[in-house]
């Protein structure tokens, strides 16, 4: 298969390109920048610019898009940065659709996140909760999505895939997660009874792959282990997979002090269940937090 990627040079991105180059694909990954990369073979840079709606036309036919695109969450979410998060996403998705217009590939996986669903202490999260925008987060997954699924009207099989907390050894959540503990001072994050929804990068990727492959899913898909779990739990976990304590509590004044509204992604949070993904036979690797952090640590030391 031919597939092309927006946002490939990111954590997500670079796994997908690995795997997907294994499998014996051939990718195309679609930077702002021009590059003098040569990777292997079988991986062509190609230079796009979202906010002109531009990408090359003299591409070959794609099988498969996949949409990563858009401004880093992890910055301090001042008035002016959280403008550059949405209007980032939906520009891309914007340049993407328009793109299909006249090179429908047979599907388009758009990344999504399960903040669409707001937060909950007590509510168990589906694909088939529909929850009205609450904060900032939902607003922007919301209008992320909706700008995706207007390439159903080129005929497109469209998944936006809700990504939870990816974790992995070369990035995502788990290094800032870890550091604390490898510097023993490791402990509960807040209440420690907020949820978290979280998922191990080869799940991710795997799953990614299967929605490709499997025309019977379309439209929203939880990308989350089958085993969220309270921040309390995760830090007891991560405590005893590094040999650390967990006594030294993070208030999360402290926390709101510091990142401002960024800390909701800490602070609040969601349990969410990847049913569409169980019902259509996807088997994860890693469902349970103790297994896949053991894994992703102990390749760490490796």
């Amino acid at each position: 298969m031919k597939i092309g990627i927006t946002g490939g040079s990111g954590f997500i991105g670079q796994a997908l390109t690995r795997f997907f180059v294994s499998q014996g694909h051939e990718l195309f990954l679609f930077t702002r920048m021009k590059t003098s990369q040569s990777p292997q073979k079988e991986v062509t840079y190609v230079t796009w610019d979202p906010s002109r709606s531009f990408i090359p036309d003299h591409l070959p036919p794609m099988d498969v898009l996949i949409n990563l695109a858009g401004a880093t969450i992890n910055k301090r979410w001042t008035s002016t940065y959280k403008n550059e998060i949405l209007n980032s996403r939906i520009e891309a998705t914007k340049t993407v659709v328009n793109y299909i217009k006249t090179n429908p590939p047979e599907v388009l996986i758009n990344a999504s996140a399960i903040g669409y669903y707001g937060t909950s202490l007590t509510h168990v999260f589906t694909e088939e909760d529909f929850v009205a925008p609450t904060d900032f987060l939902s607003h922007v997954t919301r209008e992320w999505e909706a700008e995706a699924m207007n390439a159903t009207n080129y005929g497109v099989r469209v998944v936006p895939i809700r990504f939870g907390l990816v974790l992995g050894k070369e990035g995502g959540a788990l290094p800032r997660l870890a550091l604390p503990y490898k510097f023993f001072i490791g402990g509960k994050v807040g209440s420690g009874e907020q949820w978290v929804s979280w998922i191990h990068i080869q799940d991710l990727v795997e799953l990614i792959a299967f929605a490709i492959t499997n025309e019977s899913i379309e439209g929203s898909l939880n990308g989350t282990s089958p085993a969220p779990i309270q921040m309390k739990k995760l830090g007891q976990a991560l405590a005893h997979v590094l040999k650390r304590p967990n006594f030294f509590p993070v208030p999360g004044i402290i926390l709101k002090s510091a990142l401002g509204e960024m800390s909701e992604l800490v602070l609040k949070g969601q349990n969410v269940l990847p049913n569409k993904a169980l019902d259509n036979g996807f088997t994860f690797q890693f469902p349970e937090i103790h297994g896949a952090l053991t894994d992703l640590i102990a390749s760490t030391k490796t």
